[in-house]
């Protein structure tokens, strides 16, 4: 009988270690808002899975981070700007981003904590952009309707249309 008193016993504070642990650890989790790096530029950002990119369009300080070079090369590039279902370009002697989001794609458990969850108020949407530069104040810019805006040297607006939110950065420097 004894023996089995000590089994069970054992048993059970493995079990409640595992289930203290594995609450604990939900709770503690940050999300890719609260964990992620300094950016200058605007950061776009996909709810449904914490990814982000940096639509940047000027060259970084050498050794400062989120900061910019203090000569900036005039070099002539063209790129393509994906995440998710979200596509767009990018041409940077005309100092712009452009990119469509589908508005049709929801997402109602983003890859966000609950703390950063508040500053989505009811936004149902998978993306959204984000102001990365201050560590203590970082910012999310639900794309719910046309804005306007200017975030350090970028000018940012958005138009909204029946399948897409239209998204136009434009450096201001």
């Amino acid at each position: 009988m004894r023996t089995w008193l000590k089994t069970f016993s054992v048993l059970l504070v493995f079990v409640l270690i595992f289930f203290t642990a594995s609450c604990g650890s939900e709770e503690q989790k940050e999300c890719c808002l609260c964990s992620s790096f300094r950016y200058h530029a605007p950061c776009l950002i996909d709810l449904k899975n914490g990814e982000l990119i940096e639509l940047d369009l000027y060259f970084p300080h050498e050794t400062k981070v989120a900061e910019l070079a203090d000569i900036q090369p005039q070099i002539s590039t063209f790129s393509f700007v994906h995440l998710g279902n979200a596509k767009g370009t990018k041409i940077t002697n005309e100092k712009r981003i452009e990119i469509d989001a589908p508005i049709s794609e929801k997402e109602t458990n983003p890859a966000l904590c609950e703390k950063c969850r508040e500053q989505l108020n009811a936004y149902s949407g998978r993306y959204v952009l984000a102001d990365l530069y201050s560590q203590n104040e970082k910012r999310i810019i639900v794309l719910d309707r046309d804005f306007s805006m200017t975030i350090r040297c970028y000018e940012i607006t958005a138009q909204k249309d029946e399948k897409y939110i239209n998204i136009t950065i434009q450096g201001i420097l």
